[in-house]
């Protein structure tokens, strides 16, 4: 067998060349009882902090190339990678779960895929405006989501039945600054929409002298 290097850095194999593109070399992972094989390549990111080493040379006797030598990913759930994979990897016909996602957006991060966290994120938002608002916040806390947070705190302070001891609820837990800020923006809310109440309400005069002080209209 020859197995060499082509002028433009392709292999060589037994005198075929191997496509640079169209020629996917594959990586074996075992999470929990599971194996999966997929293309290497959406792992060749830059100042990842992956916790395996993927193998770049087939011809050795290394893990990741065999089921029975695969790549073990430990403290790993399957439903999370399983998540990962999806947004790396989509598949038509086939929609991640929202626990898929979460766990995609949890490896992301923690893994440094910065493409991968930003598409979770994408799915996730739409997901999670059926969901509840304080799931959302939370979650949002936990992968610093700042749009998620904003949204939230939105909301919050839309909810008439707004109360200290909800936003200090375990899990929760927000700070002193957080919830004055939450419920000045609920008393915001309401006076717009008491001035856009009361607008409908008043009927302006054609001229502002007649049955009215124009001083007092002028002035407001």
């Amino acid at each position: 067998m020859v197995f060499d290097g082509a002028e433009d850095g392709s292999s060589v194999f037994d005198g075929l060349r191997r496509h640079t593109i169209y020629y996917d070399d594959t990586v074996v992972f075992k999470v929990e009882s599971t194996l999966f094989r997929v293309p290497k390549k959406g792992f060749s990111v830059p100042g990842n902090s992956l916790p395996v080493t993927i193998p770049q040379d087939n011809e050795s006797m290394i893990p990741g190339l065999t089921d029975s030598d695969p790549l073990e990913l430990a403290e790993v759930s399957e439903i999370s990678f399983e998540g990962f994979l999806s947004v790396m990897y989509p598949v038509d016909g086939v929609v991640a779960r929202y626990d898929n996602l979460v766990g995609a957006l949890d490896l992301a991060t923690l893994w440094r895929f910065k493409e991968i966290r930003e598409k979770a994120i994408s799915q996730l938002s739409r997901i999670l405006e059926g969901r509840n608002v304080i799931e959302k916040i939370m979650l949002a806390k936990k992968y610093r989501v700042k749009r998620w947070l904003r949204d939230g705190y939105i909301k919050l302070a839309k909810q008439d039945d707004l109360t200290i001891e909800g936003l200090r609820c375990p899990g929760l837990e927000l700070d002193w600054e957080t919830i004055s800020r939450i419920f000045a923006l609920q008393q915001k809310e309401r006076s717009i929409l008491l001035f856009k109440q009361n607008s409908k309400q008043w009927r302006w005069p054609r001229h502002c002298g007649r049955g009215v002080d124009a001083n007092y209209v002028h002035g407001h």
